[in-house]
């Protein structure tokens, strides 16, 4: 089944229409158009024949000049007419397949974003656009007015009738033959032309995946085994692709040869007929380019098969993409400003790849303005319960909520503008600096300065060769690892958010780049943000006021900083010193305006 969303309805329809579909309810008035141009271009082409059919038994036997001229105008006027309907269906087509390529790409585009908030894909996007532009060949291609004027061929069929029974049986056999040309051209070629995307889409993947990592593998000598492994994909791929595409070319030789041969029939039949006197000579050159006209539709959709059969398969799988992935839905009610307070209610998170549970959480609460460390082994489930807090993963089961609202509930752009998030493995994308701790966003020079000072990278920036607007290439190559993470970390502190989530934020910093870190979290427990620091030094993590110990994906241990790192070095928890009181006591309140969303 083929699915395309289009003005927020999702259309089905059976494989071999999913492209009549989406023509027809992407342009319905456009569609009626490019018909009734199909219907009079199909009637006008009837003119030439009917002109040397005037030519042949009128003009030339009563030697009028008089009649030739005037024929021979009108003919000129009505061949014009249909050239400028053909034209205009061209542009209209062309029109619909540039209005389906923009939607199929916006729609696939936001559903392979979604898709891999669940599994990372590689090379999603390139294969979304090579399906795409596939399709956007296919349909400002010369093989849609074939299959448009196939359903025309009929008045042809007619028309050799008129001229003789035996001209007429003859077109209607040879068209019979090629449509079961046609079928058996379906039959042959699709499943190797299935099977060689499948084996093409595989052997690309490994393609992507190798390439990304090819410093690795040149280090380790690994190209022969993984080139080998490449090959095999890809050369299974290329057998199949071969395959479809030889009976493909058989078939439309074949039908090329029937086309050809039958035509030189019709006129030898002709000629029999004339010579009996049962038609006219015109009947029979006329009889003869019918014929032709008539079943060139038919061999250009069998030569168009293959173009079709690819243009099908790429349509259903951004389809399917889409349909597996819909956009989340919205009651149209914009939820107050978040002021980061979250519960984890009953939640589990699986991997993607073997469903092994990940987390579980049964309950979980940390209310707004709360800072909170989490510790616990390799494997415990602590990047993935990051990524659930700040809604990157979705869970399985359970609800996470920010402010009592889930997090299925905040449209992704308004609830992302109030979280900073710091991945454990940090991605900058391609751009400058500046762009980059502003989200690719508007660029607020104040903004931008206060989160990198806030950060401590400012001075770091500066040194670089243009500052703010150096550009940092590719996934920030330009930049060292210490570098990427402390100006990450400035993206996560842009515009003041109330929910911060930091996954290792000290993994690759140095001792300027940690203590700085240090000031960030201690501004920001004074500015009473909700924060959730991950780290493997307890060190760290002590920095918080409140301790979660994690592991096999569950919450161990709960509590204030103190007492949780005195249970897991098995002493009694402290008794708060009163100066330590009376620190906490003096940390302000959030104000009203950042609770606000200010």
């Amino acid at each position: 089944m083929g699915c395309l969303r289009v003005s927020g309805e999702y259309v089905k329809a059976p494989g071999n229409f999913a492209l009549v579909w989406l023509v027809a309810r992407h342009a319905p008035g456009a569609t009626a158009a490019v018909v009734f141009a199909s219907l009079f271009i199909n009637v006008l082409t009837l003119v030439s024949p009917m002109y040397m059919l005037q030519v042949y038994d009128r003009v030339l036997p009563g030697r009028s000049e008089g009649t030739l001229l005037m024929l021979t105008i009108a003919v000129c006027g009505l061949l014009g007419i249909m050239s400028l309907l053909d034209r205009a269906r061209s542009r209209i087509l062309n029109a619909v397949a540039l209005r389906v390529t923009v939607e199929m790409s916006r729609q696939g585009f936001d559903a392979a974003f979604r898709r891999n908030l669940r599994k990372a894909t590689n090379n999603a996007s390139t294969r979304l656009s090579g399906d795409v532009e596939q399709v956007r060949q296919f349909l400002s291609g010369p093989g849609v007015p074939a299959f448009i004027d196939l359903p025309w061929s009929p008045i042809f069929v007619f028309a050799a009738y008129l001229m003789a029974p035996l001209i007429g049986h003859l077109t209607l056999g040879a068209c019979i033959v090629l449509l079961i040309l046609t079928a058996l051209s379906e039959l042959a070629s699709r499943k190797p032309s299935q099977a060689g995307s499948q084996f093409g889409a595989k052997a690309a993947n490994f393609a992507e995946t190798s390439l990304s990592n090819a410093q690795t593998i040149s280090a380790m000598g690994m190209l022969p085994a993984i080139r080998a492994r490449w090959w095999d994909a890809f050369e299974t791929a290329l057998a199949y692709q071969m395959q479809a595409a030889g009976r493909a070319a058989t078939l439309s030789t074949l039908s090329r040869y029937i086309r050809i041969t039958v035509q030189s029939l019709v006129l030898g039949a002709g000629a029999y007929l004339a010579i009996e006197q049962l038609i006219t000579p015109g009947s029979m050159i006329a009889g003869s380019i019918i014929l032709g006209r008539g079943l060139a539709p038919i061999e250009q959709v069998v030569g168009a098969w293959r173009g079709f059969v690819s243009a099908r398969g790429a349509y259903g799988r951004v389809a399917a993409l889409i349909a597996e992935n819909p956009p989340p839905k919205t009651d149209g009610v914009a939820l107050p400003a978040p002021r980061g307070a979250i519960a984890l209610s009953g939640v589990m998170a699986a991997a993607p790849d073997d469903g092994r549970i990940i987390v579980k959480i049964g309950d979980l609460n940390i209310p707004a303005g709360t800072s909170v460390g989490i510790v616990g082994p390799s494997g415990a489930g602590k990047s993935t319960l990051a990524r659930l807090l700040v809604g990157a993963v979705p869970a399985d089961r359970g609800t996470v909520r920010i402010d009592g609202a889930a997090m299925t509930d905040w449209p992704s752009e308004v609830l992302g503008a109030r979280i900073g998030y710091l991945p454990q493995e940090v991605e900058l994308f391609d751009g400058t600096v500046a762009e980059n701790i502003a989200r690719f966003g508007t660029l607020d020079s104040d903004k931008i300065v206060k989160a990198a000072q806030l950060a401590g990278v400012h001075d770091l920036i500066l040194k670089l060769p243009h500052g703010y607007e150096t550009l940092i290439g590719n996934a920030g190559r330009a930049l060292s690892g210490g570098q990427r993470q402390r100006i990450a970390l400035a993206r996560a502190l842009y515009d003041d958010p109330v929910l911060i989530v930091l996954d290792e934020p000290n993994a690759n910093l140095d001792t300027e780049g940690e203590n700085a870190l240090i000031q960030a979290l201690r501004a920001l427990r004074q500015r009473r943000a909700t924060i959730v620091l991950i780290s493997h030094r307890v060190s760290m993590v002590a920095l918080m006021e409140q301790m979660i110990v994690m592991r096999g994906g569950s919450v161990e241990a709960q509590g204030p900083s103190e007492d949780v790192i005195a249970k897991l070095q098995g002493r009694p928890a402290p008794a708060p010193a009163p100066a330590q009181a009376q620190a906490s006591a003096a940390l302000p309140a959030r104000p009203a305006s950042a609770a606000a969303g200010e």
